[in-house]
């Protein structure tokens, strides 16, 4: 984290921003292909915060991920509240 937060800093975002959007797809995956994980609070939430991310920034959502986003809610409300 403090490495990202120094690259911030630097005017690296784009490149910290493209890290971290280009891991979502493996680590949803991860998510939904591991027993220990699936539906848990933590894993639900994050599997959330993937979507919210993905419809709140009108980012297309990778193919391979789609259909498990597909069965995620978000609130109706989802992309005007704050973090």
């Amino acid at each position: 984290a403090a490495m990202r937060a120094e690259q911030m800093k630097n005017g690296d975002a784009a490149c910290v921003l493209s890290s971290l959007e280009n891991r979502f797809p493996d680590q949803v995956l991860m998510l939904r292909e591991n027993e220990m994980f699936k539906q848990t609070f933590v894993t639900d939430g994050a599997l959330q915060a993937v979507k919210r991310f993905y419809v709140c920034t009108k980012t297309p959502i990778p193919e391979k991920i789609a259909p498990i986003l597909a069965e995620v809610e978000l609130a109706d409300d989802a992309c005007s509240s704050t973090l």
